[in-house]
């Protein structure tokens, strides 16, 4: 990959890991508010069992951006820490909901849950792709890699 590319990415994916974080800040604000799932105890149940997760990955794409920003080694580090975390609750999260019928009737909440679980996987794909490349290119000695 090219120099430029790489300066692009840095550009684009710490802002990408600070919308996560909003995102997933903004899902815990309307649980708490009870705006979701006020008539499904199932999901709701389910959804409380998630929340020291959540902050856990909302800590490590805050750090991805932070560290991305300054271009800092320990952004790559925790990039792949925070696509890891997407990748595994994004598909727990659709397969619960599928099984227990949760995303239909579509409602706000449904969508709003719909469009998390892509993010979550989607971004994930994306956060390991470009952790790969980051450090692919580091390995390879670029220095628009990465600082150190």
């Amino acid at each position: 990959m090219s120099g430029r590319f790489i300066k692009s990415a840095y550009s684009f994916i710490p802002y990408a890991a600070f919308v996560g974080a909003a995102c997933n800040l903004g899902f815990w604000s309307l649980y708490y508010s009870n705006v979701f799932y006020a008539g499904n105890e199932t999901v709701r149940r389910f959804e409380a069992s998630f929340p020291i997760s959540d902050i856990l990955f909302f800590a490590a794409l805050v750090l991805a951006g932070i560290g991305l920003k300054k271009r800092k080694l320990f952004g790559v580090f925790f990039l792949l820490i925070s696509s890891s975390f997407g990748l595994y609750l994004g598909p727990v999260d659709i397969l619960f909901y599928w099984k227990h019928k949760a995303y239909f009737p579509l409602t706000v909440s449904s969508i709003y849950e719909i469009g998390l679980n892509l993010f979550c996987i989607i971004g994930g794909l994306m956060g390991m792709w470009f952790a790969w490349i980051f450090l692919k290119n580091l390995l390879a000695g670029s220095s628009s890699a990465t600082e150190k």
